[in-house]
């Protein structure tokens, strides 16, 4: 009885450190880990997916979190948290990061569709204010 119950014993700590994902950081950048994180007993963890994701342009919370192990559990759950951290973050063009949860009110002058005008006349455009949050 003693050695089926250190089998199973054996066989519950292999199947945990070897079927385990989750989101981590090696050298700056966001990968997906087989193992879990810190290893168990002779199981280290083992980068099994880079991905060309900084942890430079997440926010301080998802770096963090990365940093400690984030979405441990199945690799589609580990690849689902991936896409996750990548649409929480947003590159502008400046190459300025922000987190997607940042609203701006930005005012679009617009005229009525279809308008035209006669060379040499002006007409007078209505200015409409439409914010960010109601932009399709």
């Amino acid at each position: 009885p003693l050695v089926v119950i250190l089998a199973v014993a054996f066989g519950v700590v292999w199947w945990r450190a070897t079927h385990t994902w989750y989101v981590g950081e090696d050298r700056g950048v966001v990968v997906v880990y087989r193992g879990v994180p810190d290893g168990l007993l002779v199981w280290n963890p083992e980068v099994v997916d880079r991905t060309d994701l900084k942890t430079g342009t997440l926010s301080e919370l998802d770096r963090d979190r990365v940093r400690t192990g984030y979405c441990e559990g199945t690799r589609a759950g580990a690849t689902a948290c991936v896409v996750e951290l990548r649409d929480r973050r947003q590159v502008r063009p400046t190459g300025v990061v922000t987190t997607a949860a940042t609203s701006t009110t930005v005012p679009i002058t617009t005229t009525a569709p279809g308008t035209t005008t006669a060379p040499g006349t002006t007409t007078r455009a209505r200015a409409t204010t439409t914010t960010a949050d109601q932009l399709p």
